[in-house]
């Protein structure tokens, strides 16, 4: 089953460039690797640093055509294009500072067999990340898995409920998304909401696939296109709302958290 991976970068600027070229390069060094990686970006907005960067470590990188007024891409444009180039395969968003595991593809590919396997028009994917600070640039050497992973265990923190960075799909879950601002609240609970309002089996695979969030400084509540998000959100969710768990053993009723 293919899976293909997509994000969209904050400009290379400060620590958003040290997080960003860290977990990126972490989903090059994925095995097994993604059927392919999407990268919604242009020179305009995002940066020359930021496209030069996805090129040189061989994703695609694709043009963003709708932003909110404040020129942030729009989760709408973003989603459904992804899922157009994913075709019959799974289609994976994940925020472009989240530092990936090996368990990525495997443990979709399990969820979403597992979970078709109901009988439904499509299934919804979804995972809790852990916060660990990196403050420099990773170097990537032999055994840096074990080492991060030590981190997150000696300082780490696994994230609440309300707060998902990671949606993988197949088939239809959702119908006209809203113009949600990504990376701008509430767009992630409206997705979790509605496909659970929709009757779409969702996976929590939090217990199998293991991603990595390096904290950084967060978007204001007032932000103008955070406010248009909550006022277009009129459902919405989090992890609770989970119909599925995938553990090692396979694929439980309900959520376990």
């Amino acid at each position: 089953m293919s899976v293909t991976l997509f994000t969209t970068p904050r400009p290379f600027k400060d620590h958003y460039q040290i997080i960003q070229v860290n977990a990126l390069k972490s989903w090059g060094l994925l095995d097994p690797p993604p059927t392919q990686v999407l990268v919604f970006a242009d020179r305009e907005h995002e940066g020359d640093l930021a496209v030069d960067f996805a090129e040189e470590q061989g994703f695609q990188v694709v043009p963003v055509l709708r932003r909110s007024p404040y020129c942030v891409p729009l989760v709408s444009d973003l989603f459904s294009r992804a899922q157009e180039m994913a075709g019959d395969g799974i289609a994976c968003y994940v925020n472009a500072d989240i530092l990936m595991d090996n368990s990525l593809v495997p443990g979709l590919e399990k969820a979403v067999a597992l979970a078709e396997a109901q009988k439904k028009d499509g299934v919804l994917a979804v995972c809790r990340r852990w916060n660990v600070q990196v403050l420099d640039y990773m170097e990537f050497e032999e055994g840096w898995r074990e080492e991060i992973w030590q981190k997150v265990t000696d300082q780490g923190s696994l994230i609440p409920p309300c707060a998902i960075d990671l949606f993988a799909w197949k088939g239809e879950v959702w119908v006209n998304i809203p113009d949600f601002a990504i990376g701008r609240y509430a767009w992630d609970n409206w997705l979790i909401g509605n496909a659970s309002a929709r009757g779409v089996p969702v996976v929590d695979v939090t217990k199998v696939v293991r991603i990595i969030h390096q904290p950084h400084q967060i978007v204001p509540w007032e932000d103008p296109d955070a406010t248009e998000n909550f006022q277009k959100a009129k459902v919405m969710g989090g992890m609770q709302h989970c119909t599925h768990t995938l553990t090692e053993d396979g694929l439980v009723d309900g959520w376990l958290g």
